[in-house]
């Protein structure tokens, strides 16, 4: 049988809940996309709410399975390269264990980071 890798997974159903948690308080407009940078894999969201690459955020989450972490990095699209990976200085990085029921702390902690970064750059 071929399956997804059990991080991918775990990054996806973050995104899924991400997704789910804003979508009935404002419906927000997106892609969901893999990278691949060096050691690191996982999924990045792309949030089109201004349609400006120095506004919209894009929120990286991938797991190192060496140490076993689950990182999440929030930029916004200009830190996005066309491979998907993310440049610059400017991210915001966290990092999470892995243990049972981390995937509702991380999707508070998104939505709640999201929701801050454009009320303040947007006046949402």
């Amino acid at each position: 049988m071929i399956k997804k890798h059990n991080s991918l997974m775990r990054a996806e159903r973050i995104l899924n809940s991400f997704n789910n948690s804003t979508y009935y308080k404002e419906n927000l407009d997106g892609v969901i996309e893999a990278f691949k940078q060096k050691d690191k894999q996982g999924y990045v969201l792309k949030i089109y709410k201004s349609y400006d690459p120095e506004q919209d955020v894009c929120l990286w989450i991938y797991e190192e399975m060496n140490n076993q972490k689950i990182y999440t990095i929030q930029g916004t699209r200009s830190n996005c390269d066309e491979l998907n990976n993310f440049i610059g200085a400017d991210l915001i990085v966290k990092e999470y264990p892995i243990k049972t029921n981390i995937k509702k702390e991380i999707v508070k902690n998104l939505v709640d980071s999201v929701y801050s970064y454009y009320n303040k750059r947007l006046k949402l």
